[in-house]
C-alpha cells in the first residue's frame, strides 16, 4: 500500500486508506478505514490524494495530474453532521495557468479558511505556490506568490498558520549551490 503525506493540524489526524479492505468488528480503540473518498470528475492517473490536510471538519486533497494538460487540482471537503463518514466534495482549486507538469497539489496546507497549494513545476521549474482564502458567499479567492528572485523549484514545500505563508524552494542558490531556502510571506497591513 502506498502511503501519501498527512499533515497534522490542531491536533486533528487523517488516516486514508487506498485499497484496503474492511474488517468487521475489531477491537475496540482499533483504526477502521470507514470511507474511502473519490474525487467527483476523477480519472487515470490523477494521483488523487497525493498531499492531504486537515483542520476540524475542512480537508484539502491534491492531485496533481488532473485538468487540463495535467496542472494539477487541490479538492475541497467538508465533513457535515452525521459522522466521520459524511465528507462532501466542495470545492476545486486550480492553478492560475495551466501548465503541463506543474505539479499544483503536490504539497498543500489548511489552516482555517486559508488553503497554501504548491506547484514547483510552473514556470518551467522555477515555481509558485497558490493562497486561497474561502469568502463569505462560499467561493475561494486565489492569489499566486512568486519569489522575487528566480529559485528552481520554489513551492516544494509549503506550510502556514492561516497569517504567515512559508514556501520551500530546495534548489535555491543564495546561500550555495542547490543549498535551498524557504521564503515567508506576510500579509500587508
Amino acid at each position: 500500500m502506498r502511503h501519501s503525506p498527512v499533515s497534522l493540524l490542531g491536533g486533528s489526524v487523517l488516516a486514508l486508506l487506498v485499497s484496503a479492505s474492511v474488517a468487521a468488528g475489531g477491537p475496540a480503540g482499533e483504526w477502521r478505514e470507514t470511507r474511502k473518498i473519490l474525487a467527483s470528475d476523477g480519472g487515470g492517473s490523477d494521483q488523487f490524494g497525493e498531499a492531504l490536510a486537515l483542520d476540524g471538519n475542512r480537508l484539502a486533497v491534491g492531485a496533481s495530474r488532473v485538468g487540463f494538460n495535467d496542472s494539477g487540482a487541490v479538492y475541497v471537503y467538508e465533513r457535515h453532521a452525521g459522522g466521520p463518514s459524511r465528507w462532501t466534495e466542495v470545492a476545486r482549486l486550480e492553478p492560475l495557468d495551466p501548465t503541463q507538469t506543474a505539479d499544483f497539489g503536490t504539497r498543500v496546507e489548511l489552516r482555517g479558511d486559508t488553503i497554501v497549494a504548491s506547484a514547483p513545476r510552473e514556470r518551467d521549474g522555477e515555481g509558485a505556490a497558490y493562497v486561497f482564502e474561502r469568502q463569505a458567499d462560499g467561493s475561494w479567492s486565489r492569489t499566486r506568490l512568486l519569489p522575487p528572485d528566480q529559485p528552481d523549484v520554489f513551492g516544494d514545500g509549503v506550510a502556514t498558520d492561516g497569517t504567515v505563508v512559508f514556501v520551500g524552494s530546495v534548489l535555491d542558490d543564495d546561500a550555495d549551490n542547490n543549498a535551498g531556502a524557504v521564503y515567508v510571506y506576510e500579509r500587508d497591513a
